[in-house]
């Protein structure tokens, strides 16, 4: 897909959630599917207990993926506190080595152990401005995604760098992580004996005041109740040299359902569902610097 010179790409973001096999193995054969789609990040990225379940069916999923052409991308742990994901980290980028795969950084501690890989600095690394993209640079950075918070402001003045930024369009978004599990702390159970306990409750608890949710609560992530969505503002985000998008898997919708919801977007036809649920279900107010619980037309 081409807009004017410069191709507009789509990327499927790393799994957030633990999904059961069926779910993971239809999420990437989806991934393989899909047209829109032409880079897929892999690898567990909240917690290490869920790993083993993803690392199983890695090697199919690597093989269906690299057979449709999709570039893949390792991506590293949010949050090295402890040994276990400390050896995540180490395992990923092992990974990206061995497929000779880009990595994609999540917490500045892998960076010193990506040498000589490609390197893509993900969205949970501070990146809010052009000093903190010339020190990436500098250490090998190919591409940024800044934090799911940043205005359109900061965007523009990030993406006039030079160096390619990707934005997040779709997906619920972290609004803080912490080392303790939230799934563990609200069933009133010790995170190092858990018992994957998170896999019993796959989309996470929801919090809020009495007037409305506004938090989802997944492991160590506290993230938005309300899905963050910037697919009417991908036009905007071309005009000011964004030309790289994300999309988060999350529950309730399928890959194949964001990827109609787009393509209707891009080809001038959008599909109603995006405006009559605009209120509910979703949100863009970082975007327009504003609370980000808010849809803004």
């Amino acid at each position: 897909m081409t807009t004017g010179t410069k191709p507009t790409t789509f990327a499927l973001g790393a799994l957030l959630y633990p999904w059961n096999a069926t779910q993971i193995k239809q999420l990437y054969q989806d991934a393989a599917n899909c047209s829109l789609i032409s880079r897929v990040y892999l690898g567990e990225i909240v917690c290490a207990k869920r790993n083993p379940l993803l690392a199983k069916y890695l090697p199919i999923i690597v093989d269906e993926l690299q057979a449709a052409g999709k570039q893949i991308i390792f991506s590293t742990p949010i949050l090295h506190n402890d040994e276990e994901s400390h050896q995540l980290m180490l395992s990923n980028i092992e990974l990206a080595r061995q497929y000779q795969c880009p990595i994609e950084i999540n917490d500045l501690a892998g960076l010193k152990h990506a040498t000589g890989l490609e390197i893509i600095i993900g969205p949970y690394i501070n990146t809010y401005n052009q000093a903190s993209l010339a020190v990436f640079a500098r250490n090998g950075a190919q591409r940024i995604c800044p934090p799911f918070e940043v205005n359109r402001g900061i965007i523009a003045d990030l993406a006039t760098f030079g160096l390619p930024l990707e934005i997040n369009i779709f997906g619920r978004v972290a609004l803080s992580i912490s080392s303790r599990c939230f799934i563990a702390h609200n069933l009133n159970i010790e995170r190092d004996d858990c018992k994957l306990a998170c896999f019993k409750h796959s989309a996470g608890f929801n919090a809020g005041s009495e007037q409305q949710e506004l938090f989802n609560l997944n492991g160590m992530q506290v993230q938005s109740a309300k899905i963050y969505n910037l697919i009417k503002e991908i036009p905007d985000l071309q005009s000011i040299a964004v030309h790289n998008f994300r999309i988060n898997p999350t529950p309730e919708f399928s890959l194949n359902q964001i990827s109609a919801l787009i393509t209707a977007q891009l080809s001038s036809t959008p599909d109603s569902f995006l405006t009559e649920q605009q209120n509910q279900l979703f949100a863009n107010g970082f975007y327009h610097n504003q609370e980000g619980y808010k849809f803004i037309e």
